[in-house]
């Protein structure tokens, strides 16, 4: 009797897990849920990653005038290394014109003679604070206590003569009409 019993109790547990419903993994939208989490996890990840190379190692700039034709074109992109000169926090909010505080890390070397450097448009001479940010590029041609001239077009560094570069050029003649907004006014100097 017993063994009938015990047989009976078997058949009905496995009647019982036939019948019993198998949990489905869950609705369909929390795995899209999750794969979502996943992508947007990893962009704000390259978002933060490419935001400090960007600030601390290397940024592209765009060549904003002709001042250096035949040697950097208006609109040619130049990639800077950051790093060698000591990076700065930035200097303004992407993509507007509201500046900030800034601090500048220590630097690896400091920039020398002939170096190619961009540095923040300082403004005219009617202006303390210039209202947008715009990025110069130039060519380095003296260091701090250096005595700069420039006479009849050819430019003197410490009363040496310096090496001209094959690409310079001139945009007025020796004689041109002078230009008030060059610094300091009065002295009859023009834009060469």
């Amino acid at each position: 009797m017993e063994e009938t019993e015990k047989g009976i109790e078997n058949k009905q547990a496995e009647i019982a897990k036939e019948t019993a419903e198998v949990p489905e993994p869950g609705p369909k939208h929390i795995k899209k849920h999750s794969k979502l989490k996943e992508y947007f996890d990893a962009l704000l990840f390259a978002g933060i990653v490419a935001l400090l190379l960007k600030t601390f190692v290397v940024e592209a700039y765009r060549i904003p005038t002709g001042s250096m034709e035949n040697t950097l074109l208006v609109g040619d992109f130049l990639l800077v290394n950051k790093f060698t000169y000591g990076p700065s926090t930035p200097r303004s909010i992407p993509f507007t014109n509201v500046r900030l505080p800034y601090i500048s890390l220590p630097s690896i070397k400091e920039p020398k003679k002939e170096d190619v450097v961009v540095f923040d448009y300082p403004g005219d001479i009617e202006v303390t604070k210039p209202a947008e940010v715009i990025n110069f590029i130039k060519r380095l041609v003296g260091e701090p206590g250096d005595t700069i001239l420039i006479k009849n077009q050819v430019l003197f560094v410490n009363g040496v003569e310096f090496p001209r570069p094959p690409t310079m050029i001139f945009s007025h003649t020796p004689n041109a009409a002078p230009d008030s907004k060059i610094f300091p006014k009065g002295l009859g100097w023009n834009e060469d």
